[in-house]
């Protein structure tokens, strides 16, 4: 078994980055829409949130390819994923 991190998930056509620092996400997403746009794709900024564990930049835009709204929470495959780790509304 190798010690690696996991830094990003992919699943069909979603894909989360696991990053610790801002700027790293920021060009992970730059990279993502720059390198998709030799197939024809591009990255869905409507789509696109940003979550992180400081609850005051919740609600804020970070530019990116354009801008990306900062968020709480959002549900992915079904499943309520809170930035603090909560998962009472799951349980419920």
């Amino acid at each position: 078994m190798g010690s690696e991190p996991f830094t990003d998930f992919d699943f069909a056509d979603n894909v989360a980055f696991v990053t610790e620092m801002l700027s790293v996400l920021v060009l992970a997403i730059e990279v993502m829409n720059h390198e998709g746009k030799s197939l024809g794709l591009q990255v869905n900024l409507m789509k696109t949130k940003i979550q992180t564990t400081n609850a005051s930049s919740s609600g804020s835009l970070v530019p990116v390819v354009g801008d990306v709204e900062v968020v709480e929470s959002f549900t992915c495959l079904g499943v309520d994923i809170q930035s603090t780790g909560a998962n009472e509304y799951d349980i419920r």
